[in-house]
């Protein structure tokens, strides 16, 4: 399979709140998984890591949903690491916890960051990450319905 090639640029995204992000890139080779179905189970290598994909029930590994909103809660706090920066936010620490059911057409989520900063900036920070992460995008792309609600510890 070919690889996205990519040489060293400056990408420039400017989120809907104004935030801009500078990420300098010097080679991509894109986005690429194999995967081994092993039994009950599927193993799926991406680099040099591993992950197992079990089915609901099997209780082998989590699966391919579980996967999905676990992919959401780690882009999200990830992009808002960076965001935070961006906007000298004081972001100590952030957990996040996802739920959703599967053939529903809604995923919720709770994020709870450990800040001092006001309900107002927590909001613009909540919005530009939204407005990066492109797992978040991905979900609205599909037209899931998302209920995400950020606040201080």
């Amino acid at each position: 399979m070919p690889y996205l090639m990519q040489k060293e640029r400056e990408i420039n995204v400017m989120s809907e709140s104004g935030i801009n992000i500078q990420d300098n890139v010097k080679e991509s080779k894109g986005n690429q998984v194999k995967s081994v179905m092993e039994g009950d189970k599927t193993i799926i290598k991406v680099r040099q890591h591993e992950f197992s994909v079990g089915w609901p029930g099997s209780e082998i590994a989590p699966c391919p949903g579980e996967y999905l909103l676990g992919a959401l809660a780690g882009c999200t706090s990830g992009v808002a690491s960076l965001m935070a920066k961006q906007m000298n936010f004081d972001l100590r620490g952030m957990t996040i916890e996802v739920w959703g059911l599967a053939g529903n057409n809604k995923v919720s989520a709770t994020a709870v960051l450990n800040t001092t900063e006001n309900d107002e900036r927590i909001q613009k920070l909540k919005e530009a990450t939204e407005n990066v992460c492109p797992v978040h995008k991905f979900f609205k792309s599909t037209g899931m319905e998302m209920d995400i609600e950020w606040k201080r510890a």
